[in-house]
């Protein structure tokens, strides 16, 4: 059905596309090729849900777990979502579709329509507890990529970035950006940071991402 009313509309844009694609592939992959009729407002809820609870890095990587796996895994580690504006884009998408599959009788209803999304979601940070930093440094490492020591290493370097970020926050200030350096084996990554408690942070979750998926 998207093929017929929206991949082969010459009038919708390339990003249009995209979106719709990457829309009905995960709704597809949560529910399987189901009839039209039998999506109802259930199925609907159940997929919001499913989109809310994936982690905010879904889809960015060169593979990605399934939906319902993702979803566990972010519950799991309590890794950032998705923001409400994504998973209203992605609803947006489904009822654009479903309005053409009423149109036609296909379907008796459009269960993507009428729901409401909260897109001024904010992330809420903490620092870690000292309990949680001492079983970070003590955690047995055994990835054959990166040595023991180089992940030490970098655990002991982020920690004291993020404490003097937090310093220069508590005096209402910043130090001047810069440019971070890290190779991981045979992955480099290389961006600018502005030297500040969440730019800390993200470097430090940016770190972590490499030693977990280092061929990404």
């Amino acid at each position: 059905m998207a093929e017929r009313f929206v991949f082969s509309d010459q009038t919708k844009s390339i990003d249009t596309i995209k979106g719709t694609t990457n829309s009905v592939a995960l709704f597809t992959e949560a529910f399987g090729d189901m009839p039209v009729a039998d999506v109802t407002g259930k199925i609907a809820g159940e997929f919001r849900d499913l989109l809310s609870g994936l982690p905010a890095h879904h889809g960015k990587g060169k593979s990605t777990p399934p939906i319902r796996e993702a979803v566990a895994q972010a519950e799991e580690f309590e890794l950032d979502t998705v923001s409400g504006k994504t998973v209203k884009n992605h609803f947006s998408r489904m009822s654009t579709l479903w309005r053409h599959l009423v149109q036609r009788d296909y379907a008796a209803r459009n269960p993507f329509e009428g729901w409401k999304f909260d897109i001024t979601k904010k992330i809420e940070r903490r620092a870690w507890s000292e309990q949680e930093l001492q079983q970070l440094l003590s955690a047995p490492w055994t990835s054959r990529v990166t040595s023991g020591r180089t992940y030490q290493e970098i655990i002991q370097t982020s920690i004291r970035l993020s404490y003097t970020s937090r310093l220069a926050d508590d005096a209402n200030g910043s130090f001047g950006g810069g440019s971070r350096r890290s190779a991981l084996g045979d992955n480099t990554l290389s961006a600018e940071f502005p030297l500040n408690s969440g730019s800390a942070e993200r470097l430090c979750f940016i770190i972590f991402y490499k030693l977990l998926h280092p061929f990404r």
